[in-house]
């Protein structure tokens, strides 16, 4: 397993954490003018003997005009307003697969943590893997490219294949069952996380949190849809990281702890 940064996400201080009324949140943004430090952007490479496993894409070099919308032109705007998402040439995820030996058409599986535009701007470069996305997600919300799966192999997770590393649902992605999704409800309708298992499991955790710092003291990111949801998913990854195993976010250091 492979953490990859293939770029960096700029957003307002209230988007990182918001304490507030809940339904206040996406007004705070709105309003704020202070700037979040940069975040990385991750994806993880999963090379297993029974195929490759890639989880989310990240964004692409090229941004055109209505690359964010998907047709919505308030969306588009608002991505461009509040949100920075700067992608070097070379640095993308498929450039940076390729860098390690790794070419797109050999990846079997993307998995979608959830459809905010930083995990699938380079998901046409995978035009041969199956697309994993959870329940929910492809039916949109504010913010989702749903656009971007529209033709695609989709898999839609039902979760109905036992318990791993603590979670009691899972869908397995390789037929060993040593890779699987696992339902991370909260910051989207159908926020998955992938479990790597082993002597030290590892999840694959998306935007349940911006930061481990974040996770542990239950900290919500501002564009998250149900505070009181991502709260139980953090329980849940914390669960794991004290048993033991690792958490991999989306928007944190390779290296963090």
């Amino acid at each position: 397993m492979t953490v990859i940064p293939v770029g960096w996400v700029g957003v307002r201080r209230s988007h990182v954490e918001f304490g507030g009324p809940w339904s206040l949140r996406y007004a705070a943004i709105a309003v704020d003018r202070r700037w979040a430090p940069w975040l990385p952007v991750n994806v993880v490479l999963i090379e297993h003997r029974r195929g490759i496993v890639l989880v989310d894409t990240g964004e692409a070099v090229d941004q055109p005009p209505g690359h964010f919308g998907c047709g919505d032109r308030v969306q588009e705007s608002i991505y461009r307003r509040y949100l920075r998402l700067p992608v070097r040439a070379g640095a993308d995820a498929p450039a940076r697969l390729r860098a390690l030996g790794v070419a797109p058409d050999a990846v079997d599986t993307v998995v979608l943590t959830h459809l905010h535009g930083d995990h699938t701007g380079n998901l046409p470069a995978f035009a041969r893997a199956e697309v994993v996305v959870g329940p929910g997600e492809v039916e949109g919300y504010p913010g989702a490219t749903a656009c971007r799966v529209t033709g695609r192999r989709l898999v839609r997770p039902r979760f109905e294949d036992g318990g791993i590393a603590g979670f009691a649902r899972s869908t397995t992605l390789v037929d060993d069952g040593s890779v699987r999704a696992v339902p991370l409800p909260g910051h989207t309708i159908g926020h998955l996380g992938v479990v790597v298992d082993g002597a030290r499991p590892t999840v694959i955790a998306g935007d349940a949190a911006l930061s481990y710092e974040q996770l542990r003291r239950r900290g919500t990111p501002g564009v998250a849809r149900d505070r009181t949801e991502n709260r139980r998913t953090q329980e849940r990854l914390d669960t794991v990281a004290r048993a033991g195993g690792q958490v991999v976010l989306s928007h944190a250091a390779p290296d963090a702890p």
